[in-house]
């Protein structure tokens, strides 16, 4: 906390890096559960394409706003202990679809 923590210049507080994070994590290859995942999605919405637009304007704007990104064939195969994918997900609501 002490390495992280800086005093904020002409005010009274002080501002800490989070307290739980380690420096070096190391995450578990997680890339066949989520490309499980999207199989699993896909063949879902083959019975619905409207859903498989939505979710796919949903993923579009996501990158284009910077969450997200499309990885080249390098970043793929390469192995870093930093590199976690998100797995796909969906949520239906009558008014609109959430990813």
């Amino acid at each position: 906390m002490e390495r992280t923590t800086v005093k904020i210049d002409g005010e009274d507080g002080y501002v800490s890096g989070l307290l739980w994070r380690e420096e070096d994590p190391h995450l578990p290859n997680n890339f066949n559960m989520a490309k499980q995942k999207l199989k699993f999605l896909e063949k879902k919405f083959e019975n619905n394409p409207e859903i498989r637009e939505r979710y796919a304007k949903s993923i579009q704007a996501d990158v284009e706003k910077g969450y997200d990104k499309n990885l080249r064939e390098a970043e793929l195969q390469s192995e870093s202990k930093i590199t976690w994918y998100l797995r796909h997900r969906f949520v239906i609501n009558p008014k609109n679809l959430i990813s």
